[in-house]
């Protein structure tokens, strides 16, 4: 739950003082030949856009106190248990982080992007990040951690971590970033990705610089959303510098195979990302209910609404513009595993828990070994 600074204490330990503690496809890439998976048809991972976007989008909510305690109705909200035990948070974390943390303060969010139409659909999580709002650091923190990385999942054995989300939703998905990182989650954020062009739309599109070998790879995605949906097919005429709707602007970060397949793909996301943070950022007041109005529906989360209307005045107010983000596990310290024909990312899990703890906790990034 958010609050104001307390002394000597985080927003996460505090908890802890007052004793509160869906199948879709894999990534391939020939930069990283370990990771070169086959591609699932019809099938496309979902950007970290979406999940950042929402986080940004509640904290907005929440500095806008007249016009949220309506537009929070239509948010999706399924409250996580309070004890430790079943967020799995180990006393023996507990004590670690409040070592690392000192004066700092910390809160970590886990943020899902799922891709389903049906919202009551039992789906895996496309895209799993944990958040960090760094007060010290000033900054917010993204620890993307591919969802194809093999961990324990309490009652389900060794498997995929995106399999978390659709064995127990989001309570056994915090639950296993929890227990098997050494975190302090008890929050989260599940956004679908259908809520992506709406937010974009809401902002009066994006500006963004389109390659000619893109243009092509973009408008085959935006015939494929506009055939799901019956929607009219707006393709992109021509290449350079203009302006995109949601749903051009949402094709365009779908590309694969175009360039260096999913590490431009990121830079890709990145751009739409960078875009959307600046027109939120220069919207104004006045265009912030428009804007969370689009989103909301698309969004389940834990924190009620006066969780948002005090965590966002924290965040609007504490000046925090920058974001950062790192990938878990990082290259070099982690090998591929097929078992079964069933191919996993086999983290080096000590070595990985510490450096996501290093990164989240004391802001310390280590360099990949490739």
């Amino acid at each position: 739950m958010a609050t104001g600074p307390i002394d000597n204490i985080s927003i996460n330990a505090r908890h802890a003082t007052n004793k509160r503690p869906r199948l879709k496809q894999r990534s391939n890439t020939k930069r990283d030949p370990k990771y070169n998976k086959k591609k699932r048809k019809n099938k496309v991972k979902k950007k970290r856009i979406i999940v950042l976007l929402t986080l940004i989008l509640l904290f907005i909510a929440g500095f806008l106190f007249t016009y949220t305690n309506l537009l929070l109705t239509k948010l999706n909200i399924e409250k996580l248990p309070e004890d430790n035990a079943s967020l799995g948070i180990s006393e023996e974390d507990l004590i670690d982080i409040k070592r690392r943390l000192g004066k700092n303060e910390i809160m970590n969010i886990a943020l899902f992007g799922i891709d389903t139409r049906n919202p009551a659909e039992q789906t895996r999580s496309d895209s799993i990040i944990v958040a960090t709002i760094d007060y010290k650091h000033n900054k917010i923190k993204l620890s993307s951690i591919l969802r194809d990385t093999r961990v324990n999942i309490e009652g389900h054995g060794l498997d995929k971590l995106n399999h978390a989300y659709a064995f127990g939703g989001p309570k056994l998905a915090v639950k296993t970033l929890n227990q098997n990182f050494g975190l302090d989650i008890r929050e989260f954020v599940t956004i679908n990705f259908w809520g992506l062009e709406e937010i974009i739309d809401g902002l009066g599109g994006v500006t963004l610089d389109i390659k000619e070998k893109e243009v092509n790879e973009i408008n085959k995605y935006i015939k494929e959303l506009c055939d799901i949906d019956n929607k009219e097919y707006t393709p992109i005429t021509k290449s350079g510098s203009q302006l995109l709707n949601g749903r051009q602007a949402t094709a365009y970060g779908r590309i694969r195979n175009v360039g260096n397949y999913d590490f431009e793909r990121t830079e890709r996301q990145r751009k739409v990302l960078d875009q959307i943070f600046q027109k939120i950022i220069n919207a104004g007041v006045t265009q912030y209910p428009k804007i969370v109005d689009s989103v909301l529906p698309h969004i389940t989360t834990s924190f009620d609404k006066t969780d948002i209307l005090t965590l966002g005045t924290q965040f609007l107010t504490s000046g925090i513009k920058e974001i950062d983000q790192c990938r878990f596990p990082i290259n070099g310290y982690w090998k591929n595993l097929k078992l079964n024909k069933i191919d996993y990312i086999e983290p080096q899990m000590p070595i990985t828990k510490q450096q996501i703890k290093d990164y989240i906790y004391n802001d310390i990034k280590t360099e990949p070994l490739y």
